[in-house]
């Protein structure tokens, strides 16, 4: 029988492990779809002077794990990786110092969602891309509507990952994730705008 997950709260957070990170600290920033991993993960890159991971840019590798995971080994100093839970490498996940989970309700993610589609249409007005971007995310909003919840509830029955050493902060709303960011203080030069910069 599987143990409960046990999640730290924003407000803990903030007055416990918020306040040890610094720019040698590797996070990871993650949860379903549209949930604003990749804003999160920024900002708080921005905040602690750290390189930005993102997974999904190793998705053509014929390894995309061990690509990404390799790619952490090299950095020099800490790192903040952020994908979909499914997506983090087993690697990843071992080095980790901090997990920051946004899980929030359905519809958050579906506006969420909306407002990316429409803002990629604008930036790029034409009928190709519209098209495209409106087929990407309408397929996005359907694995939400499929398989957010069963997610979640196998999340809280076994845990995000098999390594429960990692404290992992709940964010159950966009304004909880913003408030856990600015106790951070302010931003600091980042050593690496992000990975690539690496390649």
């Amino acid at each position: 029988m599987h143990q409960h997950p046990t999640y730290i709260t924003p407000e803990m957070a903030a007055e416990t492990v918020m306040k040890n990170l610094s720019h040698e600290s590797r996070l990871i920033v993650t949860g379903q779809i549209g949930c604003g991993k990749t804003t999160l993960a920024k900002e708080i890159r921005r905040r602690l002077g750290l390189t930005c991971l993102h997974i999904d840019d190793f998705h053509r590798e014929a390894d995309p794990h061990l690509a990404a995971t390799q790619a952490a080994d090299r950095i020099t100093g800490g790192w903040v990786a952020e994908a979909n839970v499914w997506q983090i490498p087993q690697g990843i996940w071992d080095a980790a110092d901090l997990v920051i989970f946004l899980d929030y309700r359905n519809f958050v993610h579906y506006l969420r969602i909306l407002r990316r589609c429409l803002g990629a249409c604008a930036h790029k007005p034409t009928w190709t891309n519209i098209r495209r971007q409106m087929g990407d995310e309408w397929s996005h909003m359907k694995i939400i509507y499929h398989y957010a919840n069963k997610n979640r509830a196998g999340w809280q029955e076994r845990g995000l990952n098999a390594n429960r050493e990692i404290p992992v902060i709940r964010c159950g709303s966009p304004r909880a994730a913003s408030k856990l960011v600015a106790c951070l203080g302010t931003p600091r030069p980042p050593a690496l705008a992000c990975i690539k910069e690496l390649q």
